[in-house]
């Protein structure tokens, strides 16, 4: 039985995108095969918790462990026939250690600025891009969706006329100050509002009291029904974006990262989605003007531009078969 390796950091400032992913991933191969799994992961105890609670083999690193440690640590446990990694911080160092220990590499990223080394690495978001002198794939047709959003791949996302149903999803981590900025903004205004929050939020909002157009919902299971619901999405500059666009359904951006500020601006570019820039100050006037560019024919337009970039028939085809040596062209999108 094949040994595969997670690699990845979670919660707090590193947010939960990373392991999510790596936990589709995860459930996705083990559809295909039984193998023994271990994530190795640096994180606070909302991770471990949330991995204990799924059954998931796991070590929990130091949050500053050093290469030198890791390395230790890899000997120690001994080499796999695969390892994925996915980690805000994956420095081409600590790609060259796990490549001692592994039969094959292969890294997820949003290719910023890092440099690289394994078997394989993996974009799966828009990017112009181009990695040379290493097996570099890059689209949506790489992007991992979770079971429920899946659920929903023989549905038609409804696009109704006026927006009345609005949905916050910033991320899993503590963003209280553009949670909080965007709560304040919608207690003026009549919109239902849902905003889905993380159990590292709880006692951030713990005792407000809301209008009946306004509540806050706790580590769902069902994000995907949520999303496909609403009218329109104020997502974080990472992953709820695509599995947003993956349903059909609207949505303006707000980068609650720095590093996300490049995807935003790439995603605006392919699909012509508008971001608030948080990290610049978030003005409500602006908030103001985006949702009216939001018309009935905009959002037509935005649904009909998804349809066509997610095609159900591709969903998880190039996952499954992520460590074949062989890749079906018709499901890669190169940039």
């Amino acid at each position: 039985m094949r040994k595969i390796y997670f690699r990845t950091s979670a919660g707090g400032k590193e947010g939960w995108g990373n392991i999510f992913r790596l936990l589709t991933i995860y459930q996705i191969l083990k559809k295909k095969e039984k193998f023994n799994n271990l994530f190795i992961f640096q994180g606070n105890n909302f991770v471990s918790k949330h991995l204990k609670s799924n059954n998931i083999r796991n070590i929990k690193l130091k949050n500053k462990v050093s290469l030198i440690d890791e390395e230790k640590i890899l000997k120690k446990i001994g080499n796999s026939d695969i390892t994925i990694m996915e980690m805000l911080d994956c420095n081409f160092y600590r790609q060259k250690i796990y490549k001692k220990y592994t039969k094959k590499l292969i890294v997820f990223d949003d290719i910023l600025k890092n440099k690289y080394c394994s078997d394989k690495l993996i974009c799966a978001q828009y990017t112009k891009k181009k990695i040379k002198n290493i097996n570099f794939y890059s689209g949506y047709n790489y992007f991992p969706i979770r079971k429920d959003f899946a659920n929903f791949q023989n549905k038609n996302k409804k696009i109704n006329k006026k927006i009345k149903k609005i949905l916050v999803c910033l991320g899993g981590s503590a963003y209280k100050g553009a949670n909080m900025k965007l709560l304040k903004y919608f207690l003026k205004k009549k919109y239902y509002v849902t905003f889905i929050l993380g159990d590292e939020n709880k006692t951030n909002f713990k005792n407000l009291k809301l209008p009946k157009n306004i509540n806050f919902k706790y580590k769902i299971k069902n994000l995907s029904k949520y999303i496909f619901n609403s009218d329109l999405v104020i997502s974080g500059g990472g992953y709820v974006k695509i599995e947003s666009a993956h349903l059909g359904t609207p949505m303006i951006t707000l980068p609650v990262q720095k590093h996300q500020l490049e995807l935003v601006k790439n995603f605006k570019l392919k699909f012509n989605v508008s971001y608030l820039d948080f990290h610049s100050k978030l003005k409500y006037k602006l908030v103001d003007k985006l949702i009216a560019k939001y018309t009935y024919k905009f959002r037509l337009k935005l649904r009909k531009k998804f349809n066509l970039t997610f095609k159900k028939k591709r969903i998880n085809k190039n996952i499954t078969n992520l460590d074949s040596h062989r890749v079906n062209k018709e499901n890669v999108e190169v940039a």
